[in-house]
């Protein structure tokens, strides 16, 4: 989202989102701008909290290493599982939603808002990130 305007939506450039300690991204960087605006973050439903690195402008070079305006993003909650049956197993909602954005000295993520402190349902728009 457009920090100047939060009506607008703003794809970052190059944006790369990788959950800490994985090696594997959860979006693909496109040439040239960014079509991200909205993005699916699976959260660790065995832990209260998910880490991710969130990348504007990034690069990857041949070695798999990452470059670019790097901002990490911590997202705190309570995982309440729910037993479905034998079958299905469990399912997991979560209450208490609360992004932590890491300080650093070149954040560009400029805030954060929680349109919704319970994750029931993974189509709805929890989180909206501006920059």
């Amino acid at each position: 989202m457009n920090f100047i305007d939060e009506t607008l939506e703003k794809a970052p450039e190059r944006l790369l989102i990788v959950g800490k300690d994985k090696t594997t991204p959860i979006t693909t960087i496109s040439p040239g701008s960014s079509s991200i605006t909205e993005a699916l973050i699976p959260l660790v439903p065995n832990t209260n909290q998910t880490e991710y690195y969130l990348v504007t402008n990034a690069s990857i070079d041949s070695e798999g290493n990452v470059s670019g305006n790097i901002d990490a993003l911590i997202l705190s909650y309570t995982p309440n599982p729910k037993y479905i049956s034998k079958a299905c197993g469990y399912i997991v909602s979560y209450d208490n939603l609360i992004p932590i954005l890491t300080p650093d000295t070149d954040n560009w993520i400029k805030k954060i808002t929680v349109l919704s402190p319970s994750i029931t349902n993974e189509n709805e728009v929890h989180l909206k990130i501006y920059h």
